[in-house]
């Protein structure tokens, strides 16, 4: 996937593990999401296959209750997804906004 931002930069979304894209979990989600994953841990059995499947039905909860988020790493837009998974632009009240707030650790 390719972002547009208003200023110019394209955002690209072609990879995994990437510092300016987010998975975002709606708290109205949230509790439903946590109560899925561990009814899949629960219900998982000894074996690898019951194993897989457990984490197969986490994945697919985890996939169905988040959206995705970028920020463009130029300007600091923030866009997101709606209910209906079209991206939607968001624009910082300053300019000196941090350009890396979804990274969670340091770039190896």
């Amino acid at each position: 996937m390719k972002i547009q931002c208003r200023c110019g930069a394209l955002i690209v979304d072609q990879t995994d593990n990437l510092p300016h894209k987010a998975h975002v979990i709606p708290d109205q989600e949230w509790e439903a999401v946590l109560d899925a994953i561990d009814h899949a841990v629960e219900r998982s059995g000894p074996g690898a296959d019951a194993k897989m499947e457990a984490c197969i039905g986490a994945w697919k909860t985890l996939s169905l209750a988040s959206r995705l988020a970028w920020q463009c790493r130029a300007c600091g837009r923030l866009w997101m997804e709606d209910q209906q998974y079209e991206a939607r632009e968001f624009l910082p009240a300053a300019d000196d906004v941090p350009r890396e707030i979804f990274r969670s650790r340091p770039s190896s």
